[in-house]
Formats: structure tokens, sequence, C-alpha cells
């Protein structure tokens, strides 16, 4: 017998960022997730434990107990389809810059292959995860082990244990994160499937349960958002107007606020990369505006986060975590080891965002209208 396990809530899941073979984190709901999924194998010792060798399966995978205490066994050929060019790029980016192949992953994902170096068709993926799982079918023949993969992955999958053409592959439903699978197969015989997508221990930490792009007679649409550079001068006008938003929002007035002193900042702020001053995108129209301070330095590789808004129309709809996800995919290419911010102490719905995201208090420091508080947040994958 085989469990099927999707791994837990990660990084992409929640900064709708295009993670395939990306190696991530998981969210702090992911972590939340793991818990229940240890709960509900509380009492099963499984003959061995494989997962994908990414860190979400792997960190899944540790929730489980194997026989004899033996370590979780990875294997490469269990990890999530290689997206190519579209790695850690946001969703929303995609369907601005590449609607028809989007399309084609969305609606007929059978038909799918990345663009790029690397990149894989879902008729890769099919065939490398139905020869590892039917090899360890009949290496464990008569035995339960537990194998922890990932959502198109595991989707490929079931469709060939179904005997489904590939044109069929979209009537395999998504399944949630953590979800659970099982099937009976000895690699030779035809499978039969016990059970797909379980995710009864989940309850109210679901991913899906939050997100709409899966159902397929949804009529609403989650908003994917895309990053574009802001264009110095140009864009001076309209950052200044984000940041005086910004201002207002948390001390209710402008005083102590002057676009000028900010100028030669946020110059410099973009000279040092090019994808530190950014506009968050709705399609083509600016939600947000995040700035990051690429340039400094501290002694334990911390990047720091000088400004993440939102624009009032695009507040209290859950988009805040896709400009930290930016803020991750910037710093973690640049070697950084976790990120770091300032919000001032009565910026309460600022502080409910990044706490959700995995910040933690460190300090506190004084600002020019009173208290700021210092948060910090991990980002880097081991």
């Amino acid at each position: 017998m085989i469990t099927i396990i999707r791994h837990a809530e990660a990084e992409g899941n929640c900064y709708r960022r295009v993670h395939g073979q990306y190696d991530s984190l998981l969210t702090p709901n992911g972590e939340a997730q793991l818990e229940t999924l240890r709960g509900r194998f509380h009492d099963t010792v499984f003959d061995a434990v494989y997962a994908s060798d990414l860190y979400r399966a792997r960190r899944t995978a540790s929730a489980l107990r194997a026989a004899g205490g033996q370590p979780v066994r990875t294997l490469p050929a269990l990890r999530e389809i290689h997206l190519g060019d579209w790695e850690d790029m946001p969703w929303g980016e995609l369907a601005v810059c590449d609607p028809e192949n989007l399309s084609v992953f969305r609606h007929d994902p059978g038909r799918f292959a990345s663009r790029g170096a690397s990149g894989e068709s879902m008729r890769d993926v099919q065939a490398r995860m139905f020869d590892a799982v039917r090899d360890l079918a009949r290496t464990h023949a008569g035995r339960h082990i537990a194998v922890v993969s990932h959502g198109q992955a595991i989707q490929t999958l079931m469709a060939a244990l179904m005997a489904l053409p590939m044109d069929r592959l979209s009537e395999i439903t998504h399944t949630d994160n953590t979800a659970v699978s099982r099937i009976e197969w000895d690699g030779h015989s035809a499978p039969t499937i016990l059970f797909h997508g379980d995710n009864a221990h989940v309850g109210d930490l679901s991913t899906l349960g939050r997100q709409h792009w899966w159902r397929k007679d949804n009529r609403l649409t989650d908003t994917n958002l895309w990053f574009q550079p802001a264009i110095l001068p140009r864009d001076l006008p309209q950052i200044h107007a984000f940041q005086r938003d910004a201002w207002l929002t948390v001390y209710g007035s402008l005083d102590d606020f002057h676009n000028d002193t900010s100028n030669a900042h946020i110059e410099r702020m973009a000279a040092n990369h090019p994808k530190a001053v950014v506009f968050a995108m709705a399609e083509r129209t600016p939600v947000g505006l995040l700035q990051l301070d690429t340039e400094l330095v501290t002694p334990d590789d911390t990047g720091h986060i000088s400004l993440l808004s939102l624009a009032p129309e695009a507040r209290g709809r859950a988009l805040g975590v896709q400009l930290i996800g930016h803020a991750v995919s910037i710093y973690r290419a640049m070697g950084r080891k976790a990120l770091h911010l300032r919000v001032a102490e009565g910026n309460t719905a600022g502080r409910r965002l990044y706490e959700k995201a995995g910040f933690r208090e460190t300090g506190r420091e004084e600002g020019l209208q009173g208290d700021l508080i210092v948060m910090k947040m991990g980002i880097e994958v081991s």
C-alpha cells in the first residue's frame, strides 16, 4: 500500500509565484498544517518514507514516522514539474507576458510543455513519477510506504494510475496542501485507488479553501500581482503618492512627511538593483509600492524592506503577502538569509500582515512619530 501526500503550504502557494523546482520554505500556515498531518498519522508507522528532495517535501515528510527510526529517503524523481523560464515568476506576470501558454497550463495541462533550459512537459513529469512510484511499489510489495510529492506531479501520476489519456488530465482534481491519497499496488498488476485528495485533517487551515483559481465553476478570480520597476525620475510623483498615502494611513496626518528627502534614497535604491523599487501591478493598474534597500549589508546577511504600501482599494484582500514574496525572491537570490523591516507601533494592519507571513518582533527603535517595531523573518532554505 502506498500513501501519497502533497507537501504542506509553501511560499509559492501564498506568494502566488511559480515554484516548480524553485526551492522554497513552508509558510507559517504550512507549519500548522504539518501538525495536523502529524496528528492524522500519529499511530501510523510506515515501512519507509520517501520524499522529493525539495525542501517543502522533505519538511512535510518529517511529520511521518518510518519503522526503526529510518530517515526520510529523498528521490529527485518525485520533484514537481520544472517550469523552465517561468521559475519564480509571479503568476500575474505570466498573464501579461505569456497568456497563451498560461492558458494551456491552466485549461489543457496535458499539452503543456515548459520553455527554456531544464523545462519539462507534463508528459515528462508523468513518466518519471510513474516509473519512480512503480519501482517503489515493487521494492516494498506487501508493505505500507509513504510518498511525499507535489501538486502537479501527483496529478499526472494519478492520471497514469487511472489510465486516463493526457488530454483528460484536467479531470484529476487539484489536491490541497497535505492532502492524502492512497493506492494498493505491487507495481505489476493494475493499481487500485482507495481514495484521492483527502484533506479532512486540515480543517480551517486549508490552502485551497482560501483560494478560487482551482474551482471550475467559480466566477470569482484571485488577484495575482506582478511587479513593474519604477522608471526614474518619471515615476517619482506616483511613488510620492503611495508614500504619502501610507504615511497618512498610519499617522493620520502628513506632519514630518517630506518628499524631497526621499528622492535621493529612492534613486540610490533603484540604481543598486533594477527590481528594488517596483510597483505592484494588478494587470495594468499599479496597486502597491515596494522599496528595498539592497545596498544595506548586515553581518548576519539580512535584507531590508524600506516600504511596503498598498492603495486603499487593494487593502483587505490578502495581497500584501505577494509584495513580501517579491522581497524574498530578490534577497534570496542575493544570498541573504533573512528579511527585516520597521513598522509603526500603531500600524496594527501592517503588524498583522507581517506576523502572519512569519516576521517576529526583534526590537524597537525611536521614529519621527513614536516607536517603530523592528521585525525579522528567516528566508534561508537549507
